[in-house]
């Protein structure tokens, strides 16, 4: 499947959130909530995460462009360039950051942080959030380029939305941890935090590796018919938020 672009009028964004909100806040509320609307003062990691599976891409044969200046590609509901924008990425990084506890194995970084980023685990929770809102993009733009209706044949039914998860048939897979409920798969937010519990349920029973052949998603198996676990893998190790100088 073609994909469009990730990457959509940043500069209009950044100039919409500076009218709404002063320059310097005045209150701890007034900071909270610009901090929340930005890329959690990190510029700059998301368009370069962005660019890395470009690059990782070519080197594959692959033609997939994501954070070009098209602006019809869905996945700006999770990020773009410079900002984490929609509510889909703001949720997400919300929803690890307020569950953190109960995704130990996530949180704790597994093969994440042994492999392919090494400043993980020195990252407060909300950095490490920023590290899921890469990983569940580079997925979701891989699995159905962000559409929220994409669907197809699975092994045990129909194959749906964000992150091709089984519809009516998603709570069966995070191992009873809560995160998933029947009829998430065609809601963004729902299917993202049902893909972070199935995460932690991989986690738990791969000894923490993110790229297991055993992983749910064909994109996350280094032996995958889709071949896009390696993309996802170089773009990570290339990002400067996950090392000390990009590789």
């Amino acid at each position: 499947m073609k994909l469009h672009s990730l990457f959509v009028t940043g500069v209009l964004v950044m100039s919409v959130i500076a009218s709404a909100f002063p320059a310097k806040a005045t209150t701890a509320s007034e900071a909270l909530e610009y901090d929340r609307y930005t890329d959690l003062s990190m510029p700059g990691y998301l368009e370069e995460f962005a660019n890395a599976v470009n690059s990782a891409q070519m080197t594959f044969n692959t033609s997939y462009p994501l954070s070009t200046t098209e602006v019809n590609d869905e996945c700006v509901a999770l990020m773009n360039g410079k900002m984490i924008s929609g509510d889909v990425g703001r949720a997400l990084s919300e929803i690890f950051i307020e569950n953190s506890s109960k995704l130990d194995n996530l949180t704790s970084g597994g093969s994440v942080s042994a492999k392919y980023c090494p400043k993980y685990s020195k990252m407060t929770v909300k950095e490490k959030s920023i590290v899921w809102v890469f990983i569940l993009t580079a997925m979701a733009h891989f699995e159905s380029s962000c559409s929220r209706t994409a669907n197809t044949k699975g092994p045990n039914g129909t194959v749906y939305g964000y992150y091709q998860l089984h519809r009516g048939k998603e709570d069966a897979y995070d191992g009873g941890k809560g995160f998933c409920k029947k009829g998430d798969a065609g809601k963004p937010v729902a299917a993202s935090k049902c893909t972070l519990g199935m995460l932690e349920k991989q986690f738990e029973v791969r000894q923490g590796e993110l790229f297991s052949p055993k992983s749910y998603w064909d994109v996350l198996r280094p032996q995958g018919h889709a071949k896009k676990a390696g993309i996802i893998k170089k773009a990570l190790m290339r990002s400067s938020l996950c090392n000390p100088q990009t590789i």
